[in-house]
This record gives structure tokens, sequence and C-alpha cells, in this order.
């Protein structure tokens, strides 16, 4: 973006490819928006979060087993011995 800023004409045809994408992103915005705060701030954030790429949320199971198959993940898990509940 910065280049496209000083000028650079292949900088900007670069950024004009993402028209497209942009306009999803802003219908989407529109559709979720529920009146908490700017929705000026919202578009920012949800368009500065898209150009991160932020990697997607995975959820693990404490059930997967681990090594050779022989342990589980929650077989890891600490127990308080005071109350025999795992931490």
């Amino acid at each position: 973006m910065r280049l496209s800023q000083n000028g650079n004409l292949a900088a900007k045809q670069e950024v004009q490819g993402y028209e497209e994408e942009i306009q999803k992103q802003l219908e989407g915005c529109i559709r979720r928006y529920r009146y908490t705060g700017s929705f000026l701030n919202y578009v920012f954030r949800i368009l500065e979060y898209a150009g991160r790429g932020i990697r997607p949320f995975y959820a693990y199971s404490l059930d997967e087993p681990i090594f050779d198959g022989t342990k589980r993940k929650i077989d890891n898990v600490s127990y308080d011995s005071s109350t025999g509940a795992r931490c």
C-alpha cells in the first residue's frame, strides 16, 4: 500500500485487483453490524484483520492420542492434590 501511495503504478494495479474482495467484506460488515459503536471503526477493524491474514482458530481435543498412541493429551493435565480436580 505504501508503494501505491508513492505513485508506483504496479502497486496501484495490484490493489485494484482486490476491489471485489473489499466489496464482499463491506457487504458482510453491513449485514453483521449490531449498533455497538462507530460503524466506520467496525469496518476499519474488519478490513485491518482481513488484511493481516489472521490464522484460523483450530479446536483440539484432549482425547487425541499422543506419541505412539498409548497416551492421550488429557493424561498430561495435572491434578490439584487437595481437590482432585484437573488443572
